[in-house]
């Protein structure tokens, strides 16, 4: 019970107590009525106040609602996006590693043909063979060091891969604003 009320209530008594407590006894005079309208009206005001309170309570937790869904709704979007983007990187990157899987195959079977070449050259000392063979072996330098390159450039995008897979994490463990508040 709230103090407004039980303070009524105590009036009450005491105004009754003039009259023996009997209600039957109290006179009834233009300015009861007044008093009784009065009340009556203002009870009638706080009720509508009341109901005021809780439809806009209730407006204020649908937006809240409605605001957290369209936040789920970007989340999930955005997490999709990350998504694709993730699976075009891994996809990217198992396509990468195939072809650096090839260049060093390549460059280890160039390299072990020109030494063969080179010492073959060697035992028969035949100088445009050993020319041929140094200029085979040149180019196998420069395949390594493109596979290298290419290597590293896996790396970068392996780094990349790592760094959507965190950033998806983040979305899905991130707060929503209500949470952050």
């Amino acid at each position: 019970m709230k103090a407004r009320t039980l303070n009524a209530k105590l009036n009450i008594k005491s105004a009754l107590r003039k009259y023996g407590g009997r209600v039957d006894l109290v006179p009834i005079s233009a300015e009861l009525l007044r008093s009784a309208y009065s009340a009556n009206s203002k009870y009638k005001e706080h009720l509508t106040n009341e109901k005021k309170k809780e439809e806009i309570k209730k407006i204020q937790d649908n937006n809240e609602k409605e605001e957290e869904i369209r936040q789920q709704a970007e989340r999930r979007i955005l997490m999709q996006k990350q998504h694709k983007k993730l699976n075009a990187l891994k996809t990217e990157l198992t396509e990468a590693k195939k072809e650096n899987k090839l260049k060093k195959n390549a460059t280890d079977k160039l390299l072990k043909e020109t030494n063969e070449r080179l010492k073959k050259a060697l035992r028969n000392k035949n100088l445009a063979e050993i020319a041929a063979a140094q200029g085979m072996l040149e180019g196998a330098h420069a395949l390594r060091k493109d596979t290298q390159n290419s290597q590293d450039a896996t790396d970068k995008l392996q780094c990349k891969i790592n760094k959507r897979k965190s950033e998806l994490t983040y979305i899905i463990i991130s707060p929503s604003s209500k949470e952050a508040r």
